[in-house]
């Protein structure tokens, strides 16, 4: 099950970070701004596709409102969540209880965004119990306490996860795995022996399991990568280990964009 995380993104980058955490911690698998990724999308089509294929929308709301596109009336953020309630998604906000949490002034927009975040709120307790967050860690808590009380997926669903037998590699093991196929994609993209590109870069905030999807795209990129015979990877030790090391600091993935903005 996916999990969209919607906010504004750079005074709430500590809190993304803790909400992704708890979603990630769980059987859902989170969607966020951060690993969008290279793509020929505006920024708002890009992020209303992702409510799109998403099952739950989680709202985090503080003291902006964030980036209005050019030609439209409502921020990015705003967009989102209408687009979330015209599909019918099972919405949950989350709102900063700023009596209680000091912010810095210069997270605290000014008019006319104010009225506009002030007249958003008010629609989305209009139509939504909202929960209060002080800390990134109360908000994660509060994120993982929703994410659980929802429909598990079933065990018999899940994938069985067998260890791969010791090799001699000093590629780490791929650990259990699901998700991310969009950014997988891309990776395996800029990796093709056909591709004029020669790495693949993934950034991110620390928590977002970056080590993770570099592990994985490791395991799933081409043996002819590697300088191997017969198709297996795991020969040559030194190649995966310098490969395991390229793959998380060197290349191409996408910069966001404009999705930074709001």
């Amino acid at each position: 099950m996916k999990v969209f995380i919607s906010s504004t993104y750079k005074d709430l980058i500590d809190y993304r970070a803790a909400a992704i955490r708890a979603v990630e911690g769980t059987n859902y698998q989170a969607s966020k701004m951060e690993v969008f990724g290279a793509r020929p999308d505006e920024p708002l089509d890009a992020c209303l596709k992702e409510v799109e294929e998403s099952d739950l929308f989680i709202g985090i709301y503080a003291l902006r409102y964030g980036f209005v596109p050019e030609g439209e009336d409502i921020s990015i953020t705003e967009r989102e969540y209408v687009h979330a309630r015209k599909l019918g998604k099972l919405i949950y906000c989350f709102l900063l209880d700023d009596e209680n949490q000091s912010w810095f002034k210069r997270w605290i927009e000014g008019e006319p965004g104010k009225t506009k975040l002030e007249d958003f709120k008010k629609l989305i307790q209009k139509h939504h119990v909202c929960d209060n967050f002080t800390t990134p860690d109360d908000l994660r808590a509060k994120v993982a306490n929703f994410v659980a009380s929802q429909k598990a997926i079933p065990d018999s669903e899940l994938p069985i996860y067998q260890p791969a037998k010791p090799t001699g590699s000093t590629l780490p093991q791929a650990g259990f795995f699901v998700g991310r196929e969009k950014e997988l994609e891309i990776i395996r993209a800029a990796l093709s022996l056909e591709s004029r590109t020669w790495g693949a870069l993934i950034d991110g905030p620390g928590g977002i399991g970056k080590t993770a999807l570099a592990i994985k795209a490791a395991h799933d990129a081409p043996a002819e990568l590697f300088g191997c015979r017969g198709g297996d990877r795991h020969q040559n030790s030194g190649a995966n280990a310098e490969y395991f090391r390229t793959s998380r600091h060197v290349g191409t993935m996408a910069r966001r964009s404009g999705l930074d903005k709001h």
